[in-house]
C-alpha cells in the first residue's frame, strides 16, 4: 500500500516556527527531518540538471521582486501533482506538472540499527540516474557543507525566510530541523531496495 502525503500550508507554518526556537531545543521529530532530506532531493536535482538551486530556479520563473514573495497559488500547484513519469523529465517538474518522489508505506528495513528512516519512490528520470543518486547521497553525507546558511538567503532574496512552492520547509527551518547549528548535524544515507524502492535512513 502507498501512502500520499500532501503538505500543506502548515507544513509551512511548522518550518517558520522553527525559526523562532533556539537551535538547542528545536524539535527532532523524525518526520520533520525526514522531509528536510526529501527537500535536498529537490535541490540536489535542480542543481544538478539545470546549474541554479532550486529555490534560484523558481525565483526567477515567477519572476519575483526582492522583498517579494510567492502568490498563494503557486504553493497550491504543488501539492497534488501526480509522480512523473518515465517520458518526463527536470522540465515538467520544475514546471509543477509532476513531483520527483512519492513517499510510501515504511518499508521493515527502516528498522536496521534503530534508525530513523523514510521510504519512497523516485520518478524513473532521477531513479535511472547514477550520477543524480550520487550526487544525492554527497549531500546527505555532508548537509552542512550543502545548504547555504539561510540567513545569506534572506539577503539575496531580501525577505526572511523566503518560502518556496515544492518546498516543505523554509530555509531556516531546514536549517534548525536538521541541527546544522549544533556540532552533531543530521546525516543521511540513502539506499534502493531489491523492490525498487528507496530508503533514506538518518541520525
Amino acid at each position: 500500500m502507498k501512502i500520499q502525503l500532501k503538505f500543506p500550508i502548515t507544513m509551512s507554518f511548522i518550518g517558520s516556527l522553527l525559526v523562532f526556537s533556539p537551535v538547542s531545543s528545536a524539535p527532532k521529530d523524525p518526520v520533520l527531518v525526514g522531509m528536510a532530506f526529501l527537500d535536498i532531493i529537490t535541490d540536489v536535482v535542480t542543481r544538478e540538471l539545470t546549474q541554479k538551486s532550486y529555490i534560484d530556479y523558481q525565483h526567477q520563473r515567477y519572476r519575483l521582486l526582492p522583498s517579494e514573495r510567492f502568490p498563494a497559488e503557486s504553493h497550491a500547484l504543488s501539492y497534488d501533482r501526480p509522480l512523473c513519469k518515465a517520458d518526463q523529465d527536470i522540465e515538467d517538474f520544475l514546471d509543477q506538472k509532476c513531483k520527483i518522489y512519492q513517499v510510501v508505506e515504511a518499508e521493515p528495513s527502516c528498522k536496521v540499527k534503530q534508525k530513523n528512516c523514510i521510504a519512497l519512490e523516485l520518478s524513473p528520470f532521477v531513479a535511472r540516474d547514477t550520477n543524480l543518486i550520487s550526487a544525492i547521497s554527497k549531500a546527505f553525507d555532508n548537509v552542512r557543507e550543502f545548504l547555504p546558511d539561510p540567513e545569506m538567503q534572506d539577503k539575496k532574496y531580501g525577505i526572511r525566510d523566503l518560502q518556496t512552492p515544492g518546498l516543505i520547509l523554509s530555509p531556516h527551518g531546514q536549517w534548525a530541523t536538521l541541527g546544522l547549528d549544533t556540532n552533531r548535524p543530521y546525516k543521511g544515507v540513502l539506499k534502493q531496495l531489491e523492490s525498487g524502492v528507496f530508503v533514506i535512513s538518518f541520525n
